[in-house]
């Protein structure tokens, strides 16, 4: 018989998505609750125009896809790898007669297609209310893409951050923080060199590439629905056309995303089964945890007791406090 090398194994994907339907029935119901009900029922308010639906359509992309996205990302990446958190779980998929990137792509799509799956049914279940309405269904395939791309992302994300630990309620700890890291650490050495370099204000703004640097932040403060008005010949300013700004960057974050994946990938190859329960699964991770969760701690704490220790701007700072209360939140954090 001739042997062949497979990337995928049905079984493993038809299991891993049964398992664990009630998350994918609840992240349906959810969307179902916010898109095609609220607008079945703002069809019964006369007026309503071809641009408002759409506008209402494109925000609904913009603002809930970032948000279910970034949630049930991260919980069907939980649900997805749990396999690698339990020591007898994890034995058991090791010793599957399944090469590692069979297991690896199946258990990946059945965390990701559920998901992709849920936002093309939504699509289709508004599009009976859009026909009712007379409006064009493109806006629905705007939707569709703009979830699907900003899920890519997240979903690749959250995979990245499951091969990096080996419990799982660290995992959604490590997704959060790193969403979030560079906006936090811009901010917290402004705060700090605020107090010290003149010129330097404390006004809480955080620069252009933190922004970009984390995820959640930039797609909410770079992503925009924009309305475009025009004059009738009466005078008066409408709506002639709604556009969703940002492809170029939604698009970049969906490629990051896929990167993620494969940098995951190589990870699972080499990860030790045994490591289940570890906070960090990775060997040469470690020290790098272990320095970031100093500095961070350092900082933290730093900002902290200088903002209730000279809360006043006027009041003069100290540089010897404060890099006292960094020496400790550090060993703290070590």
């Amino acid at each position: 018989m001739r042997s062949k090398t497979s990337c995928f194994n049905g079984a493993l994907l038809r299991s891993g998505m049964k398992r664990f339907w009630p998350l994918w029935a609840g992240y349906l119901l959810i969307w179902i609750l916010v898109m095609p009900l609220p607008l079945l029922r703002g069809l019964r308010y006369p007026g309503i125009s071809a641009m408002e639906f759409r506008e209402w359509v494109l925000n609904l992309a913009r603002f809930g896809g970032e948000i279910m996205g970034a949630i049930f990302a991260v919980f069907s990446a939980m649900a997805g790898w749990s396999f690698l958190y339990a020591g007898r779980r994890a034995s058991g998929m090791a010793c599957l007669p399944v090469r590692r990137e069979g297991q690896f792509f199946s258990a990946l799509l059945a965390g990701f297609l559920p998901l992709a799956a849920g936002n093309l049914i939504v699509s289709l279940l508004t599009l009976p209310v859009c026909l009712a309405g007379g409006f064009s269904p493109a806006v629905l395939g705007e939707f569709f893409c703009i979830s699907v791309l900003m899920l890519l992302f997240f979903y690749g994300f959250a995979t990245l951050c499951a091969q990096l630990t080996g419990n799982i309620l660290i995992l959604p700890v490590v997704y959060g923080i790193l969403n979030f890291v560079a906006v936090a650490v811009d901010f917290l050495l402004h705060l700090v060199l605020g107090y010290f370099v003149y010129g330097m204000y404390r006004d809480g703004m955080v620069s252009d590439l933190a922004c970009y640097l984390s995820p959640a932040v930039g797609m909410i403060a770079r992503l925009d629905v924009d309305s475009i008005y025009g004059q009738t010949p009466q005078g008066e300013y409408v709506v002639r056309q709604v556009v969703f700004r940002g492809w170029d960057l939604l698009l970049i974050y969906a490629a990051v995303g896929i990167l993620c994946i494969m940098a995951a990938l190589l990870l699972f190859r080499r990860r030790k089964m045994e490591s289940a329960g570890d906070v960090v699964a990775v060997d040469f991770l470690r020290p790098v945890f272990r320095w970031c969760m100093a500095l961070g701690c350092g900082l933290c704490l730093a900002c902290l007791m200088q903002a209730i220790l000279y809360w006043s701007q006027n009041a003069a700072s100290s540089f010897s406090t404060l890099l006292v209360f960094f020496l400790l939140g550090a060993f703290i954090g070590l």
